[in-house]
């Protein structure tokens, strides 16, 4: 009865590796002719013939067509041996290979008809966990799951990808003293069983330490913010990832990276080293770009990451366009103990100049930022003054809002989302009692859906939203609802939809109802087709006319973002118009 025993049993592609070292260098030793050379396997399907497959063309390389007789005749007489090998690593002991060579002129044909015989198969499998991660919980579903068990059939990459799994456990849970005692695979090749046995003396679990901190220009007690970490914790390496993803999104560095120091461990706790690079000072970006509803545009921005070593950062935006331009800046002042939290001094210079209206708005303001239950929440206060002209009524507004809005994103890919979910509530309003020439309320909730199905996706959207004026008519046109453009009712001009005067002008909305249906099908690489339809409109009853876009785009997945080109018809009107629609940017 024959035994074998393989203390570090080979995955597939290591066993490939020694025969297609060999091979090759027949290959490259050929003559310069070069013939054709046609590969068979049967005996064999399904996925174990496309494992089979796939080693022969990772041994023969690319080029079939560019082959000396020689590199085939020597390639023909190690293929065998080469199979065997692979089957043995899926489990096949008694495999039997018969080769065969044929020749007509310039093209060959090579034949191996495979007969596997019976696998070897798991007669019993141990593992065995020694140490404090014999009584860790995170380990018992990992052993339950191994991804060999009894009675399966002897794959050594499933055996290695089970104690490589054990082992990076160990490491992200903190048992850096950790050692294999023993791995070993019997193979009984006679009664086609084997078995397993994996010892692993997991040693202590290490606890967090003290963070270690390089010099930068922001004081330690500010970066504090960012660790939620607590010395004397179990160390767990998601949590450490977490700390690093914190202060990476914080703006603050160019690069971030926390390393456990074993090294430096004393009494089993690990102190955690941060090696930070800064931003530089200074920040300065200019662009330029055409949307369909601004027409041209350029944009300018300065940034100042870091003001002084509490964190806080100045940024100043100007955007120009034919419709739109704004003057914008923004001084923000981090929580000194919640890296979530800040208060942001904002104003801004807006003129607007679009077929339903011209409006030259000075907003200053002061909001407080947190994350809540998982929402991220604004509560601001702001004072605007607005000029505007509407429907052939100019005004000049003065409201002091009060505001506040929640957002909440799911999603698997912030750029190219296949499953996501995002959701805004916003509220805001004014009294005519308190420094405002007019009252109001306003409502708006916004929800985008998306769905993968293989390669196609389903985009949902709907927008909603309600506004109760004192007076209608000395509502300022920033706080009326419109509607059309790229992105709110494709097909339309932008913001030329909405309730109109008795001469025809558009006036703005009380009420927003907005939805979007969108299949997009992947046609090849980073291209897509989507077919889409839009409906609803800016109403000031909800039984007014809805309007209707339906359309078909494409879609290029960039290394900035997506870029959509759609073409659509707004069909609810009797004009039948077409427009083109361009827009950038992610889905959610």
């Amino acid at each position: 009865m024959p035994l074998f025993s393989l203390q570090r049993p080979l995955a597939l592609p290591v066993l490939a590796l020694r025969p297609a070292c060999l091979l090759l260098s027949f290959w490259l030793a050929g003559a310069a002719s070069a013939d054709v050379l046609k590969i068979e396997i049967d005996g064999v399907k399904g996925e174990l013939k496309r494992n089979l497959v796939a080693h022969l063309a990772a041994v023969q390389g690319e080029e079939l067509d560019k082959l000396s007789s020689g590199r085939i005749r020597a390639m023909h007489r190690r293929a065998p041996a080469a199979l065997e090998e692979a089957l043995q690593a899926l489990g096949y002991y008694e495999a039997r290979i018969e080769p065969s060579l044929t020749q007509e002129s310039a093209s060959w044909r090579a034949h191996y008809s495979v007969r596997t015989g019976e696998p070897v198969r798991i007669r019993s499998l141990t593992i065995d966990l020694v140490g404090d991660a014999a009584r860790d919980e995170a380990f018992a579903d990992r052993v339950e799951k191994f991804p060999l068990a009894v009675g399966d059939r002897l794959v050594h990459a499933r055996w290695e990808d089970g104690k490589r799994a054990l082992e990076r456990l160990l490491a992200d849970r903190g048992y850096f003293d950790a050692r294999v005692v023993k791995a070993e695979v019997r193979v009984r090749q006679g009664q086609r069983s084997a078995g397993a046995v994996l010892a692993i003396n997991s040693g202590p679990r290490y606890l967090f330490g003290e963070v270690l901190w390089p010099k930068t220009r922001l004081a330690p007690t500010f970066l504090s913010r960012y660790v939620s970490i607590t010395p004397g914790t179990p160390f767990n390496a998601r949590e450490m990832l977490a700390f690093q993803s914190r202060l990476t999104d914080s703006n603050y560095f160019g690069s971030v990276l926390v390393e456990p120091r074993t090294d430096l461990a004393e009494d089993e706790r690990v102190p955690l080293e941060v090696e930070l690079e800064m931003r530089p000072a200074r920040r300065y970006s200019i662009g330029a770009g055409y949307g369909t509803d601004t027409g041209p545009r350029a944009r300018a921005s300065w940034q100042r990451p870091w003001v002084n070593k509490r964190g806080h950062r100045a940024e100043a935006d100007l955007r120009l366009s034919q419709v739109q331009s704004t003057l914008s800046g923004l001084y923000s002042m981090p929580s000194a103990k919640l890296w979530t939290d800040s208060v942001d001094l904002t104003t801004e210079l807006s003129n607007e100049d679009t077929e339903a209206k011209k409006s030259l708005k000075l907003r200053v303001g002061a909001a407080h930022l947190t994350n809540r239950l998982g929402w991220r929440e604004a509560i601001g206060l702001e004072y605007e003054v607005e000029s505007y002209d509407v429907a052939e009524t100019g005004e000049i507004a003065g409201l002091l809002v009060p505001s506040a809005r929640w957002t909440r994103t799911w999603s698997d890919d912030p750029i190219y989302t296949r499953n996501g979910l995002r959701l805004t509530l916003g509220l805001r309003g004014a009294h005519s009692a308190i420094l405002s020439s007019t009252s109001f309320a306003q409502v708006r909730v916004d929800a985008k859906y998306v769905r993968a199905l293989g390669n196609t996706r389903l985009i949902l959207r709907s927008e909603l939203g309600a506004v109760a004026a004192a007076d209608f008519d000395k509502l300022p046109a920033g706080e009326r609802f419109f509607a059309g453009g790229d992105n709110s009712l494709r097909g339309f001009d932008y913001q030329t939809l909405g309730p109109r005067t008795d001469k025809g002008d558009v006036e703005g909305g009380q009420f927003l109802m907005l939805g979007s249906v969108e299949v997009e099908q992947k046609v090849v690489g980073n291209w897509s087709a989507a077919a889409f339809t839009d409906f609803g409109n800016a109403l000031n009853d909800l039984a007014d006319p809805i309007a209707c876009g339906v359309g078909l785009g494409v879609r290029w997945l960039s290394p900035v973002g997506l870029v959509r080109v759609d073409l659509a018809n707004g069909v609810s009107d009797p004009d039948f118009p077409w427009r083109v629609h361009v827009s950038v940017g992610p889905d959610l």
